[in-house]
């Protein structure tokens, strides 16, 4: 989907913070605690959001699935292997309900049910999932009472829920035109965020980021508010600017949203970040203190591409 970019090397700390009573940097302002706090807020959004992305605007799979029917007196049963050569199983009933078993892409049993769908020009749909320490429950809404072309507009709305109880709440919508948003509500990190993607439809694919990709998105998070943007081509997201008053993080990205760059207030570098594609990153502050910076434990646990490959993917008896 386009070339890797090298990842960024850490700059030196020490050209931030000499010729301090000049143009380098204030001891004002800031507190090296608050930066920590808004790295911390920025590594939890990055890691849900690029979890989000990824199964939104998925890598297209090479290889292809082997399908059967069998067609039963109450319905019919498909079976066979996926793309990537995992078993699936799959009974759907003559009114749209269904059940069925299935793999992750890394082979890690799925077990599912559905209703019947309801309504007339808006068709909804109820989904329950199993996967391995998550459940997953959502709503389809698809109306076709405003199709866009051969499209109906989309929402997805529902919740993960590990084993211990914690909940990431999400709404994804599709406009059937050029937009797709998502909101994510993460109550045990007190951490609610927005996102909104501009997309065009790709033959033979389905939506897909504008050549001159941007995402635009807010965070509530417990230590207040941040805005941030992911700009890049063609999906392949390339930097990562992030605001908090009059705080500032530029990033420049590369692979699997891996990182590199700087922490400002009014003009003046207040630290620097780096971090690999774990997402555990090293932040040095202009004390020369140097900090470790994780996403906070629900966020990285509730990330949605640990389970699941593609949205399309969750739509009742797909095959990958």
């Amino acid at each position: 989907m386009g070339a890797v970019l090298a990842v960024v090397t850490l700059l030196p700390v020490v050209s931030l913070v000499a010729g301090c009573s000049g143009a380098g940097v204030s001891a004002a302002g800031l507190s090296g605690a608050e930066v920590q706090t808004l790295g911390t807020d920025q590594m939890s959004v990055l890691v849900l959001v690029r979890g989000w992305l990824k199964v939104m605007f998925p890598e297209p799979t090479s290889g292809t699935p082997q399908v059967e029917f069998e067609w039963l007196d109450d319905g019919y049963r498909m079976y066979g292997v996926d793309s990537l050569g995992h078993p699936f199983d799959y009974f759907g009933a003559w009114d749209g309900s269904g059940h069925g078993t299935w793999q992750t892409a890394d082979g890690q049993p799925v077990s599912g049910s559905w209703d019947a769908p309801t309504g007339d020009t808006v068709h909804v749909q109820h989904m329950h999932y199993e996967y391995p320490d998550m459940t997953l429950e959502f709503t389809s809404e698809v109306d076709f009472g405003n199709m866009v072309g051969n499209l109906a507009p989309t929402t997805w709305e529902g919740t993960q829920t590990m084993q211990d109880g914690r909940v990431l709440a999400f709404r994804w919508h599709s406009n059937a035109a050029d937009t797709q948003t998502l909101r994510l509500d993460l109550p045990a990190a007190g951490l609610r965020l927005e996102i909104a993607v501009p997309v065009a439809f790709v033959k033979d694919y389905g939506f897909w980021p504008l050549p001159a990709s941007k995402v635009l998105g807010t965070a509530q998070a417990p230590n207040g508010a941040l805005t941030f943007t992911l700009s890049g081509t063609n999906g392949v997201w390339e930097r990562l600017r992030v605001a908090r008053g009059q705080t500032t993080g530029t990033f420049v990205l590369s692979g699997e949203m891996a990182g590199g760059g700087r922490f400002e207030e009014n003009g003046q570098v207040k630290a620097v970040m780096n971090w690999p594609e774990s997402l555990v990153a090293r932040l040095d502050l202009t004390s020369l203190e140097t900090v470790e910076v994780t996403p906070v434990a629900a966020a990285r646990d509730l990330a949605i591409d640990r389970w699941i490959s593609s949205l399309a993917a969750l739509s009742p008896m797909s095959v990958q």
